[in-house]
């Protein structure tokens, strides 16, 4: 008799009807992005005022002379990561989200920062990370890594001054 008519099979289960996407290769989940962190020199600060003002710039100051001196690409990069970090202080700071205590130990902070005392600004991060984390923990990292990257680059400093006649 005649051959039997071919009746499509449905799809087996599971598989759409459509072509799924390629599903991205495995990731482990990430958070949402928060929304685009905005590096030192992007972030606005139209608001701040007092000594808030002088962190800022101490703050903008500072980046600039890290991202002039800083020796290679790798370093470079981890510099654009602390400027977005501290970029996130700068806007929380414009629109008054840090708490005046904070903004206090900051300043003075920004002031061992200036005067190169490096002991006194890790102990005034000390105290913040100890007493504010959790509302400031992601800048708290990019400033520590700006404390650590402006007390080397003294030190290199001070090494090429004398010679490297310091037996470190």
């Amino acid at each position: 008799g005649m051959p039997h008519v071919f009746t499509p099979q449905p799809p087996p289960p599971g598989m759409a009807a459509q072509p799924a996407p390629k599903p991205e290769p495995a990731q482990p989940a990430k958070p949402p992005p928060p929304p685009l962190p905005q590096r030192i020199q992007d972030a606005d600060t139209s608001q701040v005022t007092g000594s808030n003002l002088i962190v800022v710039r101490t703050l903008h100051q500072l980046m600039e002379r890290l991202l002039q001196t800083a020796p290679s690409p790798m370093e470079k990069r981890k510099l654009e990561d602390v400027s977005k970090r501290l970029g996130a202080l700068l806007v929380k700071l414009n629109s008054n989200e840090v708490t005046p205590a904070v903004c206090d130990k900051l300043f003075h902070l920004c002031q061992a920062l200036q005067a190169g005392d490096y002991r006194t600004a890790t102990a005034i991060h000390v105290g913040l990370t100890t007493t504010d984390w959790a509302e400031n923990g992601n800048w708290l990292v990019g400033l520590k890594r700006m404390i650590d990257s402006l007390s080397k680059d003294d030190e290199t400093m001070l090494l090429a001054g004398a010679g490297g006649a310091l037996g470190l």
